[in-house]
């Protein structure tokens, strides 16, 4: 394979450029672990909002302010709730990640905050997800924080409700006023939340993958999309190297030796496929080592990105057999391309998006090329259909020689 041979020692000569590509994903990791913080923890209300569902089993006046407290006040800025019947519809949604979490209210919540005994809410967190849930249980803590604050400092108060709760009575005049004006003593006394410093925290999480949860690295999310940006500019690059030899004749020399057209095109295919993995697996391998993502799910990065460099690949070599306009071609292989990698979630995890762009992202090739391998390296199942990925990836790569022959021939 001489153009093979050919391509690889002219790469060898400029070892810089390869650093140049593989340096991308990691200036963009700077970028993001700066803006969210090493731990990948962020309260910023720039993010989207998270989605929660709410069982309300209590159906009392009490468990609908509760489930109203999450769409209220600055909590309606990072929390988008619905109302859900029962746990058996919950699956449908986690498996849509159309919800982060879900909290239920148990039957009776009501009758026992009146009676001042203790309760337990259960927040149920969606297993495909990581930010959202951490989020979400976050809200959760700290609604349940206030809410405790306020039952303490209303606790004399709430001591002449119990009593009429337990004598299963309703209150004359006389009783109605003292409760009123004891509520509106204790309501000015707590002014500026200063009720709150002895609250406790009662709230007990649902089904959660605790070894996933550890495993939780802001890198791992990340890294996929941007890897992939990195290969989509990496392969616009080689095909306009080889448009380039095409316009000056080095391809037409090759077809005059004689080397029949489409063994050229085969042999630049192949170039640009092992010139991706091998920038891509070193780029990946680095960036493990450097932000320490644990190297779980290798097995599914290796069955999914050969497909994901193949359609890549084969989108570039597309559009650049079009025509022998340097300039058209990279216009519309960028428009192309950013239009495969944004709504693939290339730089942002997809989870933290609206349900909409989310079945986008699992509708398209770099969508669910991105979603695998972000669910593989943070430890969850990936959950995509891998015959589809190295059908689109196949069929892109077919397309992109049956162009690139026509140029060449």
């Amino acid at each position: 394979m001489p153009l093979l041979r050919m391509y690889w020692k002219r790469i060898a000569r400029r070892p810089g450029v390869i650093l140049l590509w593989m340096a991308l994903p990691f200036v963009f990791l700077v970028v993001y672990q700066l803006a969210f913080g090493a731990s990948g923890d962020s309260g910023s209300a720039a993010l989207p909002k998270t989605p929660m569902a709410v069982i309300d089993r209590d159906s009392t006046l009490v468990s609908r302010f509760l489930a109203g407290a999450l769409s209220q006040g600055p909590l309606a800025e990072i929390v988008e709730t619905r109302a859900v019947r029962d746990t058996t519809d919950l699956e449908p949604l986690f498996a849509r990640d159309a919800v982060a979490a879900a909290l239920v209210i148990p039957h009776g919540f009501a009758r026992r905050f009146a009676l001042g005994q203790s309760d337990t809410l259960t927040l149920l967190t969606n297993p495909r997800m990581t930010i959202t849930p951490r989020i979400a249980r976050g809200i959760v803590e700290t609604m349940v924080v206030l809410a405790n604050g306020l039952t303490r400092a209303f606790e004399g108060p709430m001591r002449s409700v119990q009593r009429l709760a337990r004598e299963q009575r309703s209150p004359d005049a006389d009783e109605v006023a003292e409760m009123s004006r004891r509520f509106y003593v204790v309501g000015e006394r707590t002014r500026g939340l200063a009720a709150f410093a002895r609250a406790d925290v009662k709230v007990t999480a649902g089904p959660r993958d605790e070894s996933s949860a550890s495993r939780f690295n802001l890198a791992a999310l990340f890294l996929p999309g941007l890897l992939a940006f990195s290969i989509a500019t990496t392969a616009m690059s080689l095909e306009n190297r080889f448009l380039l030899d095409r316009l000056d004749g080095l391809t037409r020399r090759f077809v005059t030796a004689p080397v029949r057209p489409a063994r050229i095109v085969l042999e630049q295919r192949l170039y640009a496929v092992s010139f991706l993995l091998v920038v891509g697996a070193v780029a990946g391998a680095l960036a493990g080592v450097v932000w320490r993502i644990p190297p779980t799910g290798l097995a599914t990065v290796a069955a999914v990105a050969p497909p994901l460099v193949l359609f890549v690949s084969g989108v570039a070599g597309a559009v650049f057999g079009l025509s022998d306009s340097r300039r058209a071609n990279g216009a519309i292989a960028s428009v192309l391309i950013m239009a495969l990698l944004i709504p693939g979630g290339a730089f942002f995890p997809a989870e933290l998006m609206p349900e909409w762009f989310q079945r986008v992202a699992h509708a398209i090739p770099t969508g669910m090329a991105n979603l695998a391998l972000t669910h593989a390296l943070t430890g969850r199942d990936a959950g995509v259909d891998a015959a589809a990925l190295w059908a689109w990836g196949l069929g892109a790569m077919a397309l992109a020689v049956v162009l690139q022959r026509r140029r060449v021939a």
